[in-house]
């Protein structure tokens, strides 16, 4: 049976993550508890059921499509580093990293944001820059288990950086809401990849 971890993060309600195993899904808003024990909990009220006007900028939308490739990078590398390393908490990081991509898409079709430019193939990025990002962290993370779990932390702090920076020039309050969930999950991440640096 896989290591339990700890973890709130953007979903909420969901416990009982062990190894590959998910239990007791339910609940909205930021946070879940997973753990090996159960138990999970959630907080604060869900960013996707609010009476706020349904409408974006340009900037916020293109900001937004950012985000969203940027989640799909970040789940395909930790698929990736999952099965080169066989630990669980790469398995534990894609998994999460899927959800929350499936959420953003979830959000663009909410506030009427066009996500057809994107890819949805594997490997593959609309974005130039992110596909830059993308092929150079899968080489240096290649290297060994300790060069993987570097680029976990190197992916979830710039992810920080970037939503600190997106959100202050962001006016819709469900897009707030939304990547504060994000942060607060890259937030946890590090600390999960840095015990085991």
């Amino acid at each position: 049976m896989g290591r339990g971890f700890g973890q709130s993060g953007f979903g909420g309600g969901f416990s009982g993550y062990s190894g590959n195993s998910i239990s007791s899904f339910g609940g909205f808003g930021y946070g879940g508890g997973f753990s090996g024990n159960g138990g999970g909990f959630g907080y604060g009220r869900s960013p996707y059921f609010s009476n706020e006007a349904l409408s974006v900028s340009e900037s916020e939308a293109q900001s937004l499509l950012y985000v969203i490739e940027k989640e799909k990078m970040m789940h395909e590398i930790y698929v990736e580093l999952s099965e080169q390393t066989e630990l669980d908490e790469f398995d534990f990081a894609s998994f999460l990293e899927g959800r929350q991509y499936d959420k953003l898409l979830f959000t663009a079709d909410r506030l009427d944001v066009d996500t057809s430019s994107l890819s949805t193939e594997t490997g593959v990025f609309s974005n130039a820059e992110i596909q830059n990002i993308y092929d150079t962290l899968m080489l240096e993370a290649s290297v060994s288990t300790e060069a993987a779990v570097n680029v976990a932390i190197y992916m979830e702090e710039s992810a920080i950086a970037e939503l600190e920076v997106i959100t202050d020039n962001t006016e819709s309050i469900l897009l707030e809401r939304v990547y504060f969930g994000l942060e607060n999950s890259s937030l946890n991440q590090i600390n999960i990849f840095e015990s085991i640096a």
